[in-house]
């Protein structure tokens, strides 16, 4: 199939697009290739999931192009005691998607910011922090772990682990998403990445924040 790019200069964009023109059989081609890709084939995932189970978010749960969900939880409320377990959490949430045949992504993060109503998030759980974890003021009022704090680290193994006796082989996960960083999205705090926030990379650096160090905790944390 011959095939040949264009430079696409609407709108003035600062990153010109590349677009592929193709011949009238080809497009045929590639419109049957689209439906058959589209609909749902008998004993063949889609590989896509629902985002997050959220109160303000359709649960899409009967949708045939859906394997299944993203589901999340704070630390801080499936372990609010220490090996106080409150699986039930996680169960009730993914229940209605597992009885419709659909999988479920599990994640458990350590932290989150931001506020839900008048609630204050705090998603490492405030045990975590008396047993003597430092933990990270940021200005909304959300406490964060340290996350390369040794009695965080140890903590949350011994968390890891009972999620692990738990679930470890259960069919009804499809994977675990791995918690590090905000939400589990490898970022220390909410806009920490972006070049103008230097303030908050200075915040950090006085707990102890490096690039390597961060680094090697993402590595601690994927080895747990």
């Amino acid at each position: 199939m011959k095939t040949r790019t264009q430079e696409s200069t609407h709108y003035k964009a600062k990153f010109p697009t590349r677009v592929l023109v193709f011949s009238t059989g080809s497009c045929l081609v590639l419109l049957f290739t689209a439906v058959w890709a589209a609909l749902p084939q008998a004993g063949r995932g889609s590989g896509l999931y629902q985002q997050q189970l959220a109160p303000n978010q359709p649960n899409n749960i009967t949708t045939p192009y859906l394997d299944g969900v993203v589901a999340t939880f704070p630390w801080s409320e499936v372990e609010p005691r220490e090996k106080d377990l409150h699986w039930e959490i996680i169960e009730d949430a993914i229940q209605p998607w597992v009885q419709a045949g659909k999988r479920v992504v599990l994640g458990i993060y350590t932290a989150s910011v931001g506020t839900i109503g008048k609630k204050t998030v705090q998603s490492t759980p405030e045990w975590v922090f008396s047993a003597g974890a430092a933990k990270m003021y940021v200005p909304d009022g959300t406490i964060l772990p340290v996350y390369w704090d040794p009695t965080y680290l140890q903590k949350y193994e011994s968390f890891v682990e009972d999620l692990g006796k738990r679930y470890d082989g259960d069919p009804r996960i499809e994977f675990v998403r791995i918690g590090v960083g905000v939400w589990g999205e490898m970022a220390p705090e909410r806009w920490f990445p972006r070049p103008e926030l230097a303030e908050i990379r200075e915040r950090w650096a006085q707990k102890g924040y490096s690039p390597a160090r961060w680094l090697e905790t993402v590595e601690k944390v994927m080895d747990i």
